[in-house]
């Protein structure tokens, strides 16, 4: 086998390789976001959430703990998905945003 084909093989090779990792990323960050959507709306239909006023909302620390997501996965996946919705945490005194809570709309 020549040296040129050789090269050949190896450009095609890598171009299927990632090829490859893009798709697997995509895939896996789709089933991220699904995550993230499934445990919101189930959250949204607790009654012990509705009874305490959350309406299904929480926070990045809840989410990180209870789906096991990254601050920075959670924000991209809300920003990607048409039924996370994001709400802002208002300091009283000041009117600044303090923090996000993440929410489920259909």
């Amino acid at each position: 086998m020549s040296l040129e084909i050789a090269g050949q093989l190896t450009a095609i090779g890598t171009f299927l390789i990632a090829t490859g990792g893009y798709f697997y990323y995509r895939w896996e960050f789709r089933n991220k976001r699904i995550k993230l959507e499934k445990y919101l709306k189930e959250a949204r239909n607790k009654a012990s959430d509705d009874e305490r006023g959350k309406e299904g909302q929480h926070t990045f620390f809840h989410l990180m703990k209870e789906v096991s997501l990254t601050e920075a996965e959670i924000l991209q996946a809300s920003f990607k998905s048409n039924h996370i919705e994001r709400f802002n945490i208002v300091d009283k005194n000041s009117k600044r945003a303090i923090g996000l809570l993440f929410g489920y709309q259909d």
